[in-house]
């Protein structure tokens, strides 16, 4: 990571939605009518995307929230150009991306990584080996207070 090189903390809701768009285009459903190579070279750009976006941000400085620095994002990650930046122009997807974040919010998601482990427990960020050795022993029954999964809501915040 390059702090001395990223300027400014953009936002990232447009990168958001190229990811959700290129994730789309990878979906399961539309994949089972692709051609065996089209499906493969389709995964594979999602996550070269995120990959790519992660390098120009984290390494390099970039503003990945920048239309054309995206554009140019996808199309290194094997996207078709155009489609791209036409989908970066048009609003499609903002609203989705937008309530995705709010019910991560709402489920306790504060940090990244966050782990929601059975809908019972929030861990954010980096933890201790013992918290995880503790969680895996309630989700599994092996711990005193193993219960029901209740919704991520409620979930219990580890910290």
């Amino acid at each position: 990571v390059r702090f001395d090189l990223i300027q400014r903390t953009p936002s990232t809701l447009a990168a958001h939605r190229l990811i959700r768009w290129a994730g789309q285009l990878s979906d399961p459903e539309r994949l089972a009518e692709a051609a065996p190579e089209e499906a493969a070279i389709a995964i594979e750009a999602l996550d070269r995307l995120v990959d790519v976006l992660f390098e120009r941000y984290f390494r390099l400085g970039r503003d990945i929230s920048d239309r054309a620095e995206l554009a140019a994002s996808a199309e290194e990650a094997g996207l078709n150009v155009e489609a791209a930046a036409a989908f970066l122009a048009s609003g499609e997807g903002r609203e989705e991306v937008l309530a995705e974040d709010r019910a991560a919010k709402e489920a306790g998601v504060t940090a990244a990584p966050t782990f929601i482990v059975d809908n019972r427990y929030v861990a954010p960020g980096a933890q201790p080996t013992e918290l995880w050795l503790t969680v895996i022993d309630e989700v599994s029954g092996a711990a005193p207070g193993a219960g029901e999964p209740t919704s991520s809501v409620g979930a219990k915040t580890l910290h």
